[in-house]
């Protein structure tokens, strides 16, 4: 997440704590910009944050054990 500009989470059928955990994960260098609830599915969007910035090559500990893509 901290590599990108862009955060989308999409959620359905995840348990409360799991979606509360990778909140928090985007809200360490992005803010949330856009959130959209549909029946039984939440779309939410997060930007860096303009304090926020990442050297090439550098990635931040997140501490999660999985990365998802580049």
């Amino acid at each position: 997440m901290a590599a990108h500009e862009e955060v989308w989470l999409i959620f359905s059928h995840v348990a409360d704590r799991e979606e509360r955990r990778l909140e928090r994960l985007a809200d360490e260098r992005h803010e949330q910009r856009f959130t959209r609830s549909f029946v039984g599915i939440t779309v939410v969007g997060y930007e860096r944050a303009e304090n926020e910035t990442i050297t090439s090559g550098e990635l931040p500990p997140t501490g999660c054990d999985v990365r998802i893509g580049d």
